[in-house]
């Protein structure tokens, strides 16, 4: 594999595990922690399977993934929802660690699904405003940064921002893991429509304020480090 142009990072991984590493946080901060999970739900899974209480000691939950029936939109991501548009990457990764994590009693869970993710765009002019200011990671971002629909960006700042918000509903959601050709896809019922299995509720967001949510993205990643 060849050396990134970005470079190698210099400091070392924690010697124990991801897993390991969150229950022993909630424990020490119990009812305080809200985990933002922007990729796959394997790690979890694997802490609600090495401590039963683990959900319950969160604050909440926040996630990035799943798909519902996101309107495409013009860029070149938009054409995998075109046919398959409850097939998403972070769900289909690891199904059953993603019904997994759904299925437990979380005090409260957000959904942030490719639906309200398409119309975002993290573009070249917004990388070069970043570059000419002052955050420790301007000349980086200018330098490497790449055009992607802000996924996870508006995961973090629906959390940050709640009013950026301006569709939602809660549903019971969970992954299908069956070994068929919907194999990690998002299933959802309404309230009370479920098929009993222990599927939970989850407010998932549908829509937001696009303009609101560019600002406060570009504020946060333009603004000097603290102390600096």
């Amino acid at each position: 594999m060849p050396a990134s142009p970005a470079g190698a990072p210099h400091i070392k991984a924690a010697a124990d595990s991801a897993a390991d590493f969150l229950v022993r946080e909630l424990h020490r901060y119990p009812g305080q922690v809200t985990i933002i999970a922007a990729g796959p739900l394997t790690n979890l899974a694997l802490a609600v399977r090495l401590d039963p209480k683990f959900s319950s000691l969160a604050k909440e939950l926040v996630f990035m993934g799943g798909s519902f029936n996101p309107r495409p939109s013009n860029n070149a991501f938009a054409a995998e929802y075109a046919n398959a548009p409850r097939r998403e990457f972070n769900m289909r990764w690891d199904p059953e660690a993603a019904s997994m994590v759904l299925h437990e009693p979380w005090r409260k869970i957000t959904q942030v699904p490719i639906d309200p993710t398409t119309k975002t765009f993290f573009t070249a002019d917004m990388r070069e405003r970043i570059a000419r200011g002052s955050a420790p990671f301007a000349k980086y971002i200018g330098k490497f940064g790449r055009s992607y629909p802000m996924w996870d960006e508006l995961a973090v700042a629906a959390w940050l921002d709640p009013s950026i918000v301006t569709a939602g509903k809660q549903l019971l959601v969970d992954v299908d893991t069956s070994f068929t050709a919907g194999y990690g896809d998002t299933l959802s019922w309404s309230i009370g429509e479920g098929p009993g299995l222990g599927e939970k509720p989850v407010q998932v967001v549908l829509d937001i304020d696009l303009p609101k949510f560019e600002a406060l993205t570009m504020d946060l990643l333009s603004r000097r480090a603290a102390g600096h």
